[in-house]
């Protein structure tokens, strides 16, 4: 498994996800892994793009930074909710 450091994260963004994670009864670094599974698990899926460019796509996606409004997040789910499906690969 990979491990990612993310330099330069707003406190206000940190705070925001910190209230994100514990609504959802988990740990800020669970919440963040989860967003990110959901963000590359949608292009994937939806083929909005392939394998080939996907890097391409966030890099364009993410070129200046996202501001909240920008943010599309899918609704999130407890961990109540039952178990994930299982990815494709």
């Amino acid at each position: 498994m990979a491990s990612i450091t993310i330099r330069r994260l707003g406190d206000d963004v940190l705070a925001r996800l910190k209230q994100s994670a514990h609504s959802h009864g988990r740990s800020t670094e669970a919440e963040v892994r989860s967003i990110l599974e959901d963000y590359t698990a949608g292009y994937v899926a939806h083929g909005i793009v392939t394998a080939g460019d996907f890097f391409s796509q966030i890099r364009a996606d993410l070129d200046g930074g996202l501001n909240d409004d920008e943010l599309d997040l899918p609704e999130r789910r407890n961990s109540e909710d039952g178990p994930r499906p299982a990815a494709i690969s």
